[in-house]
């Protein structure tokens, strides 16, 4: 599968999934609960949504393994979700809310390993093959242009020299 078909099929997933969430919304809204098994469900589908986002660079995984090239990871986010990920734990701690702290933790890690990739597995420059062969290469000349090139050259070199030691004379 190429890479337009897989993000068009990611695109599609998370408007289902959106479409889905706000039609929970509305349900969840009209059901006789309680308070508190309303926040419950909002709990669990907001870590369900958070742990989804934490995850999302992890896709990559396989392919930074096989390139051996962190290049499909963008290292400044990674850091910043492991950031994020530790002061919401914090936070989750200090007022005993696992749903909270829980979350974010596994976040946390999931952010860590994504660091730990592009410390093992440097970016290298990703070229596009078909990208490749629209451009000119950096050494258009075949051989033959080349030696020609220097033959010219120095054929101007040896009359230079030629003419400023007949001036000598």
């Amino acid at each position: 599968m190429g890479m337009l078909q897989t993000r068009n099929r990611l695109t599609a997933l998370i408007m289902l999934f959106g479409v889905a969430l706000s039609g929970v919304a509305l349900a969840v809204a009209a059901m006789p609960m309680s308070k508190n098994e309303k926040m419950l469900l909002w709990g669990i589908t907001a870590n369900v949504v958070l742990l989804i986002y934490y995850s999302a660079p992890l896709t990559t995984v396989k392919e930074v393994l096989v390139s051996r090239s962190s290049s499909s990871l963008y290292w400044p986010l990674c850091m910043m979700n492991v950031l994020n990920g530790l002061l919401w734990v914090g936070y989750g701690r200090a007022t005993h809310n696992s749903f909270i702290w829980a979350p974010n933790a596994v976040g946390a890690l999931l952010g860590l390993l994504q660091l730990t990739l592009c410390l093992i597995f440097p970016r290298k420059l990703r070229v596009d093959p078909e990208d490749a062969a629209k451009r000119e290469p950096l050494l258009s000349r075949t051989a033959e242009e080349e030696r020609a090139n220097t033959d010219r050259a120095g054929d101007l070199l040896h009359q230079r020299r030629g003419s400023s030691a007949a001036e000598d004379v």
